[in-house]
């Protein structure tokens, strides 16, 4: 029988809690591009999972709004300001996150 992980949020590991999910109130926009779409790199320092960097797209421009926002939430909601795309915070993620920011390519007529 295997070990389940329903909704953990955070976990105890010899006397300190290290944190799985980031505090949606607790973060810093490090950059924004805003294209057809807007890229983002954000920063939650409670989260341990790639030192706390978030890389998303979200649809739209909507760079204002997430400049003024009080709470974004990395995870994927149908409410408030949700992502529709995250990549792993790396060079290739980092430029697969502008692509899909650009918008698909023109076609060919």
């Amino acid at each position: 029988m295997g070990l389940m992980r329903r909704n953990c949020t955070s976990v105890v590991y010899r006397d300190r809690i290290i944190n799985l999910n980031p505090n949606p109130k607790n973060f810093k926009i490090m950059k924004l591009l805003e294209l057809e779409n807007t890229y983002a790199e954000i920063h939650y320092p409670d989260c341990t999972t790639f030192e706390g960097l978030k890389v998303m797209v979200f649809r739209g421009k909507v760079a204002e709004k997430l400049l003024a926002a009080k709470e974004i939430d990395p995870h994927f909601d149908e409410k408030g300001l949700s992502p529709m795309a995250r990549f792993e915070p790396t060079e290739y993620g980092k430029w697969l996150g502008v692509q899909l920011a650009k918008g698909a390519p023109e076609k060919a007529a």
